[in-house]
């Protein structure tokens, strides 16, 4: 099934295949029609994905050199005067796409004609733009032979070097860059090299400039460019969770006070943002959803006969009325946020430590020294 995956490409088609073959036996609804409905809303799903895990298809005739970054220090006046052609690669992302490029001389001299830009549209990442930056020079040398036996390629990213180290081959990418090191390698010398990148290294910095100017240009073609990393598929349906969490929220006519502490949900408001003990996490959550056993809470439950605030008795004790404008809390709310009135929702635009500060201070202060708040029994 997995090699019948990677010939198809899209994972939306494999699963239309496994509910074609199941659907024979089961007349029930498969994970694949739940996948199925989720590819019709996710785009993403539907792209060919690169994905393999083989062994290399044979002893590695290349060499490869990962330098040190103190190897580096001696070795920067010296580089240049390696034997044969020079080939410097690179690739970019930015938020306009991805890109590659190549460059190649010898001697400190760059030969006419010998580079290359690849502009890969925007779901390629940078180790993949990085993998087609050799591919391409690797490709180019192949296609316009010379007379030099040795060949130095330096990348400054050593995911690509780690790739092809690998007892496994991780993708299909990998294996194709794999073997056209192979085939070049059947004719001349090759050392792909680790580079240090950012040091002001000739080659490496004009490459650099290259790889950029290859991922600001604009893809004329279909996306995506190059089958795509599995990544892409887990961040697509993430975000697409997201978004249907955010419209959910957004429109829910109840949960009125947690909406004005999150008006859109947060992913960061997590257990260790809420606080470092049991009762501040508490204590937060009692702020944002408001229930707790003040008056009005309890009003609601029937608990309680009236929900008036005990402390003003100007309006019903809810944490929309204590938090941002109960008078009794006047001088606690300008000496914790600098103002005696707020409104509910600029109450959270201030810092989280600052709002459990106020209520351990006020109307939770002996909720939070452990003596809870006893309801009237009817």
């Amino acid at each position: 099934m997995a090699a019948r995956r990677r010939e198809i490409g899209g994972v939306d088609l494999c699963f239309q295949e496994v509910k074609a073959r199941s659907g024979i036996f089961f007349n029930v609804k498969l994970q694949a029609d739940i996948f199925l409905s989720l590819a019709q809303k996710i785009p993403e799903l539907g792209f060919p994905y690169d994905y393999k895990s083989v062994k290399p298809p044979q002893a590695r005739n290349f060499k490869i050199r990962v330098a040190s970054r103190e190897e580096w220090l001696d070795m920067c006046d010296n580089y240049l005067e390696l034997p044969g052609l020079l080939c410097f690669t690179d690739g970019s992302k930015s938020k306009s796409g991805s890109g590659a490029a190549f460059i190649i001389g010898e001697g400190g001299n760059f030969m006419d004609g010998a580079s290359g830009v690849i502009p890969l549209g925007v779901y390629a990442t940078v180790f993949q733009a990085e993998q087609i930056g050799v591919l391409s020079a690797c490709n180019y040398m192949s296609a316009n032979p010379n007379q030099h036996k040795e060949v130095n390629i330096f990348v400054d990213n050593r995911s690509v070097h780690d790739s092809l180290l690998s007892e496994r081959l991780m993708s299909s990418l990998t294996v194709e860059l794999h073997r056209a090191l192979q085939q070049l390698s059947i004719h001349k010398d090759i050392t792909l090299h680790w580079i240090p990148s950012h040091w002001g290294l000739w080659g490496n910095e004009e490459v650099d400039k290259l790889a950029k100017e290859a991922a600001s240009m604009t893809n004329c073609g279909p996306e995506p460019v190059i089958p795509v990393n599995l990544t892409i598929g887990k961040f697509s349906i993430k975000q697409w969770a997201q978004n249907e969490h955010r419209v959910y929220w957004s429109n829910l006519l109840n949960c009125k006070i947690s909406k004005l502490a999150l008006p859109i949900p947060y992913k960061g408001l997590s257990g260790k943002s809420l606080g470092p003990t049991r009762d501040g996490m508490r204590l937060t959550t009692f702020a944002i959803t408001g229930h707790f056993n003040l008056n009005g809470h309890l009003y609601k439950m029937g608990l309680l006969e009236s929900p008036i605030c005990e402390k003003c008795g100007e309006g019903d004790e809810t944490m929309a009325h204590i938090l941002p404008d109960c008078p009794a809390y006047s001088a606690l709310r300008f000496s914790t946020f600098l103002r005696s009135t707020l409104k509910m929702e600029e109450v959270w635009e201030y810092p989280l430590k600052d709002v459990l500060a106020f209520l351990r201070s006020g109307r939770f202060a002996s909720f939070v020294a452990g003596e809870s708040r006893e309801a009237p029994t009817q």
